[in-house]
């Protein structure tokens, strides 16, 4: 919850003029075939998200697409764990090499975490700190159940519901 207003320092009170709830953000780059993206809610990586009247969708995508595609869906989390589509973006031809995944972690087991359920497997990684290029114990030792991972530049398995690199 982001607060704007007027602090009044002798009654430690805030006289809001602005409340803004921030929710849960996620974001997906992966392949789609015509047959996970003909429906509502569409699959993506194993996830669905749900589509609205609200949904952006500058490229045309919906309601379906003809051929496997490259696509981007930002979107939020709401208090259900639904995954609810805001953006939607063609990026172009599939590219299985070139998958992202952006969201809350949890299971962490060094090398191995999730993002919304899909496992994170680290190991060929380049892992990241605050900017830095950090080790798997750096790495491991900051993340925290809940705190927001971005992997990109990965391969997925529907095999083993795997991204791995980036």
């Amino acid at each position: 919850l982001d607060a704007e207003g007027n602090f009044n320092v002798s009654t430690n009170l805030l006289t809001a003029t602005k409340l803004e709830y921030s929710q849960v953000r996620f974001r997906i780059i992966a392949p789609v075939t015509p047959v996970n993206f003909d429906a509502n809610p569409i699959t993506v990586l194993g996830l669905t998200a749900v589509i609205s009247p609200l949904t952006k969708d500058d490229d045309n995508l919906l309601p379906s697409i003809s051929q496997d595609t490259q696509i981007e869906i930002e979107g939020y989390i709401d208090g259900s764990g639904n995954l609810n589509a805001d953006d939607l973006t063609n990026k172009g031809l599939p590219d299985n090499n070139n998958t992202r995944l952006r969201g809350p972690v949890n299971n962490i087991v060094n090398p191995i975490f999730q993002i919304l359920g899909v496992n994170v497997d680290t190991s060929s990684s380049t892992l990241i700190v605050n900017g830095s290029v950090a080790n798997q114990a750096t790495f491991f030792s900051a993340l925290a159940d809940g705190a927001e991972v971005d992997i990109n530049n990965a391969t997925f398995s529907s095999v083993t519901n795997t991204l791995s690199g980036g």
